[in-house]
């Protein structure tokens, strides 16, 4: 077969469309262009997966010391050049057609390779699972099933995008036949050579009868192997070359996206990932090796992951089985409430959390297709208090693949994660992500309208962490009115004390209006509150009432509407527990718990500073003394 790369000459009668699937890597969720390449390739594998198998991903860069020299770039580009060269080709800063070729290597093993017939080249009667069809000749159009990862026959186009002159190359092995098969794919615009228009997509590939079909020469592959440095040998899987990767592409990016999106399939044994450029240490991320590797490289990295990965490690290897809550009927739509909480389970976790112990919960829930019969699922929270984190929000996980763009409301102090395994709610979920697998849309179209009480089910996932936290919380901070009676209290007018009757405005003897009688002046309050960067601070009023021998003050963020002192929960924040910091001067602080400080001894020069509140959020301060007097702010 003659290997060669080939576009297409465009019909008259065509329509015009240049590629945009690269758009839907850039998402705020996926930052930069490593995190989109290591995702997808990542997700392709482990949906690819032999049975019982653990995927094995090998991403090596080549860098400039280790690039292809041109002499033999030209074995694997030569006729691509025109084509990218082309003024309409949509590409910019296009390498030298003589320099040096740094690439790309990622290299699958324990999957099943392109299975399939090659000369397929449209969807036919042939079996869905023609993996080589689907890969190389269909775009938007996957023939994954509803128990597979990826959904939208997208992410294969994250190879091209990673690249300066928009191609890949592909060699398999193919675990059912081992057959081996290479051939190479490019992404472009409608271009023009020599006044002739060109479709976008060209292949490397030996065209018989207009079919693109892939090379199965064993020397041209095997020069093909020993070019790139492959491991493939004769071990199934798929492996990637990307000619001139994006400079973006840095080795410490890459150990970053694996670390970050895939933590969790890594610490369960079933990813195995290595990381290799020249004159660097080559990086192995097992189970039993990534918290040490993490921890090792230091930095921002293990400062923003380092107690998740704890986390993570002690949900998949000592958590144990997790307590189940109590089932919804399976007609109803998924909604939260203290219901769902055995009693005996509540007070656990409660006392759990506040001996600062780990939690594992189970959600049952049910995924009921239109028309079908409601399947019983579940997904599992794990979840601990951490004082230093702010308003963090969980993370979620669905088949180990991270959804890092999903929106729920944060719980302050609360490290969680929200893992999905079990196949039906599984498959609902991964019918509701976006292309990009960072989120869960109710109105994306392979989930709207496909099942009973869909979009009430994402927001039941989404806020599980904030809700379960916010009934733990609500039940463990009740309040007990009668408990300051013998302190604060406002005495009842007695029998011989009259009745004040306040006149009200109205009529005159001669018919004229008569005002409404002035109100009396307000009283002078004994203790200001002043607004400070991060919190307040108290001291004795000028001019004010005589200070009181004690005063009680409570604290709570602020709401639009509804009292919130009321809606006060303790994740918000404790005043006796970092990161609320308490300072005070001729002063005695007799008490501090929950939102309330109780203040003795108070001296006219005192003061009480509180900070270390959310800088986002204002606060409504309460200061009620002995005689039933108040201040607020």
């Amino acid at each position: 077969m003659a290997m060669a790369w080939s576009f297409r000459k465009m019909q008259k009668d065509e329509v015009n469309v240049d590629p945009i699937q690269s758009e839907f890597f850039n998402t705020e969720a996926l930052p930069n262009l490593a995190d989109a390449l290591v995702r997808e390739a990542i997700q392709n594998s482990l949906d690819a997966a032999l049975p019982g198998t653990a995927v094995r991903l090998r991403i090596s860069l080549s860098g400039l010391n280790g690039a292809l020299p041109s002499a033999k770039t030209s074995e694997y580009l030569a006729g691509l050049w025109p084509h990218i060269e082309a003024p309409a080709s949509g590409l910019a800063d296009v390498p030298a057609n003589d320099s040096p070729m740094p690439f790309l290597v990622l290299e699958d093993f324990g999957t099943r390779g392109l299975r399939g017939d090659p000369s397929q080249h449209d969807d036919g009667d042939a079996p869905s699972k023609n993996d080589f069809y689907y890969f190389w000749r269909n775009v938007g159009r996957s023939g994954k099933g509803e128990t597979d990862r990826g959904r939208w026959g997208l992410g294969k186009n994250v190879f091209p995008a990673s690249s300066q002159v928009n191609a890949f190359l592909g060699l398999t092995v193919r675990a059912d036949d081992q057959q081996q098969m290479l051939m190479g794919q490019s992404v472009l615009k409608i271009h023009r050579i020599n006044g002739v228009r060109h479709y976008p997509y060209g292949y490397f590939a030996d065209v018989q009868d207009g079919l693109p079909m892939p090379s199965q020469n064993k020397g041209f592959l095997e020069q093909f192997s020993a070019d790139f440095g492959l491991q493939r040998g004769d071990k199934p899987g798929l492996s990637i070359v990307i000619p001139f990767p994006s400079p973006d592409i840095t080795p410490q990016l890459v150990v970053e996206a694996v670390v970050r999106h895939y933590f969790f399939p890594i610490l369960t044994g079933s990813l195995i990932v290595t990381v290799s450029a020249p004159g660097a240490e080559e990086l192995i991320f097992t189970a039993d090796s990534t918290t040490a590797l993490v921890k090792q490289r230091g930095g921002q990295l293990e400062s923003e992951i380092g107690r998740l990965l704890d986390l993570a490690r002690w949900a998949t290897r000592e958590a144990g089985p997790p307590a189940v809550l109590n089932e919804q009927p399976p007609q109803a739509a998924p909604k939260w409430s203290s219901a769902l909480i055995p009693e005996n389970l509540l007070k656990a976790i409660r006392q759990g959390l506040e001996q600062n112990q780990r939690i594992a919960v189970r959600v049952p829930i049910w995924v009921r297709l239109k028309n079908r019969e409601p399947q019983q699922s579940f997904f599992d929270l794990f979840f601990e208090r951490d004082y230093d984190l702010q308003h963090e929000k969980p993370v979620f996980i669905r088949e180990g693949v991270q959804i890092s763009g999903v929106r729920a409301s944060r719980q302050r102090g609360i490290r969680a994660l929200v893992t999905v395994s079990d196949k039906p709610l599984a498959s609902m979920l991964g019918d509701a992500e976006n292309p990009a697998h960072t989120d869960w849309v109710a109105r994306s179209t392979k989930f709207k309208g496909k099942y009973a009480h869909g979009p009430e089910c994402l927001r039941f996932i989404k806020e599980a962490v904030y809700e379960l936290v916010s009934i733990i919380s609500q039940s463990d901070s009740s309040v007990d009115d009668r408990a300051l009676k013998d302190i604060f209290y406002l005495p009842k007018p007695t029998a011989e004390e009259p009745k004040t009757k306040v006149p009200k405005g109205g009529p005159g003897k001669d018919g004229s209006p008569v005002p409404p009688p002035t109100p009396p002046p307000p009283k002078p309050r004994p203790i200001a509150i002043e607004q400070i960067k991060g919190g307040f601070c108290l001291r004795a009023a000028k001019g004010g009432a005589p200070l009181p021998s004690s005063a009680t003050v409570r604290v709570a963020y602020e709401m639009r509407k509804g009292n919130p002192f009321k809606a006060y929960q303790l994740p918000d924040f404790q005043l006796d527990k970092p990161p609320i910091k308490v300072a005070s001067e001729k002063v005695t602080v007799s008490s501090q718990s929950a939102n309330q400080l109780a203040l003795t001894r108070l001296d006219p020069a005192f003061t009480v500073t509180v900070t270390g509140f959310d800088p986002r959020r204002d606060l409504r301060v309460q200061v009620v003394t002995e005689d039933g007097a108040n201040a607020r702010s």
